[in-house]
C-alpha cells in the first residue's frame, strides 16, 4: 500500500511541474510579445495637440503598414516601385514623414470678375509638394492682386502643409476721355457733331464753320486751323474753340456767294467779265485773272479781262518770265553782250600766245645764223692776210 501511494504522489508530481512549465513558459511568451507592441499610453495634453507623424513613401514600395498605420520595415519585400499608395510604406531610409490620415492637400485657385487663371479649380497637391498659377487680365482689365495679398500675376505656392484657397482679383482700365466742343460765333453755325467725346489718342469727327448770308469764315479761336473744316486727331486735352465770322458785304471784295444784287457796294461792275478798275484780283476775282495788276500781260489776260495790264491786244506779250518786261530784256540783252565780247577776247588768247612763242624762237635762230655766218667770213680773211 504505501509502494502504491509513493508511486501515486509521484505522478502527480510530475503533472504540477508540468503545468507549472506551461504556465511559466505561457506567461513569459505573453510577456515578451506584449513588451514588443507599441504604447498605448494615453498622451498627455501637448502630446494630443500635435498630430500623430506616419511616414509616406517616395519609392521601394509594397511595405504594408501596421494596423496602427505605422510601416514595419521587417515586412520589405526589397522591390522598388513607384505609385505608392497611402497603405504601403517604404524603407526606412526612404521616406518622409506626414500627418497620419492625410495623403494630399487641395490648393484651389479661383479668377474674379475680368481674368482667367492657370490650374483653375481644386488641384491636389502632395504633402511637402508645390504648385502654381498665373492670373491673366481679359481685354480692357489688369490684374491687381492675389486674395492673400501676393501681387504678381505669377505664384507658386511651396511646401504645402494644408489645403489653401487664392483668388486673383482684376480691375477695368480707366480709359481717359475727352470733350470736343465746337461753337459759332455771329454770322454762322457749326455742321457736324458741336459736343463730341473722344478717348485719349483717338481722333474727333470733322465739323464745318458754315457762315450764314452775308458772312464769311474767319478763323477759328485756336488759330490752329485755317479752313471751315477742321478734324482734331491725336485728342490729348479738351479742346474747346469757337468759329468766327466777319460781315462779307461792305468788305469793297465781291465775293463768289455776292453779286450786284445782295452786295452793290462791293459788286458795282464785278460780274460782267471785264476787269476794270477799281477792280482787281481781290475785289472782282471773278472778272480779274490771279496775275491781273502785276503789270504784265500774262497768260489769260487780255485788253477785256484785265486792260490795266494789257491795253491793247498789241502790246501783249508772251508769259515767259524775264521778256515781261522791257527793262528786264535790255538788261537781259547787255549781259548777253558783254558774256559774248568776253568770251570772243579770251578765246584769242591761245592763239596769240602761240604767235608770240613762234616769233621770238624765229628771231632767235635768224640771229644764232647771222652769227655763225660772220664768224666764219672773219676766219677766211684772217686765213688770206
Amino acid at each position: 500500500m504505501s509502494n502504491m501511494k509513493v508511486k501515486v504522489g509521484s505522478k502527480g508530481m510530475v503533472i504540477a511541474l508540468i503545468i507549472g512549465a506551461i504556465l511559466l513558459g505561457g506567461g513569459g511568451g505573453y510577456l515578451l510579445w506584449r513588451v514588443n507592441q507599441p504604447k498605448t499610453v494615453a498622451p498627455t495634453e501637448s502630446e494630443a495637440s500635435v498630430p500623430k507623424m506616419c511616414r509616406r513613401c517616395k519609392k521601394n514600395c509594397n511595405i504594408p503598414k501596421t494596423s496602427d498605420g505605422q510601416c514595419n520595415p521587417m515586412s520589405y519585400d526589397g522591390k522598388e516601385n513607384v505609385g505608392c499608395t497611402n497603405t504601403t510604406c517604404c524603407k526606412w531610409d526612404d521616406t518622409e514623414e506626414y500627418p497620419c490620415g492625410v495623403s494630399k492637400y487641395h490648393i484651389t485657385y479661383n479668377a474674379g470678375d475680368g481674368g482667367t487663371v492657370t490650374n483653375a479649380g481644386k488641384n491636389e497637391v502632395n504633402p511637402g509638394g508645390s504648385i502654381g498659377s498665373e492670373a491673366k487680365p481679359n481685354t480692357g482689365y489688369i490684374f491687381k492682386q492675389w486674395s492673400d495679398g501676393k501681387t504678381t500675376a505669377a505664384r507658386t505656392d511651396s511646401n504645402v502643409q494644408a489645403d489653401a484657397t487664392y483668388t486673383a482679383t482684376f480691375e477695368a482700365i480707366k480709359i481717359e476721355k475727352f470733350t470736343l466742343k465746337y461753337t459759332a460765333g455771329t454770322g454762322g453755325s457749326i455742321v457736324g457733331n458741336a459736343t463730341q467725346t473722344v478717348e485719349k489718342g483717338k481722333d474727333g469727327t470733322s465739323v464745318e464753320a458754315k457762315a450764314d448770308t452775308n458772312y464769311k469764315f474767319d478763323k477759328w479761336s485756336d488759330n490752329k486751323v485755317t479752313t471751315a473744316t477742321r478734324t482734331d486727331t491725336n485728342v490729348q486735352a479738351n479742346i474747346t474753340v469757337k468759329a468766327e465770322f466777319k460781315i462779307s458785304c461792305g468788305d469793297n471784295i465781291c465775293d463768289p456767294w455776292e453779286d450786284v444784287n445782295n452786295c452793290p457796294t462791293d459788286c458795282e461792275g464785278c460780274g460782267d467779265g471785264k476787269c476794270i478798275p477799281p477792280e482787281n484780283a481781290i475785289t472782282c476775282p471773278r472778272d480779274c485773272p490771279v496775275t491781273c495788276g502785276d503789270g504784265i500781260c500774262s497768260e489769260g489776260e487780255d485788253k477785256t479781262n484785265c486792260p490795266a495790264d494789257c491795253g491793247s491786244a498789241a502790246t501783249t506779250v508772251p508769259d515767259t518770265g524775264i521778256f515781261d518786261n522791257s527793262k528786264h530784256t535790255v538788261i537781259f540783252g547787255f549781259v548777253v553782250l558783254v558774256i559774248g565780247l568776253a568770251w570772243t577776247w579770251i578765246s584769242t588768247l591761245p592763239k596769240k600766245a602761240l604767235f608770240a612763242i613762234s616769233s621770238t624762237s624765229s628771231k632767235i635762230r635768224e640771229d644764232s645764223e647771222r652769227r655763225r655766218v660772220e664768224n666764219r667770213r672773219e676766219r677766211l680773211e684772217k686765213r688770206i692776210k
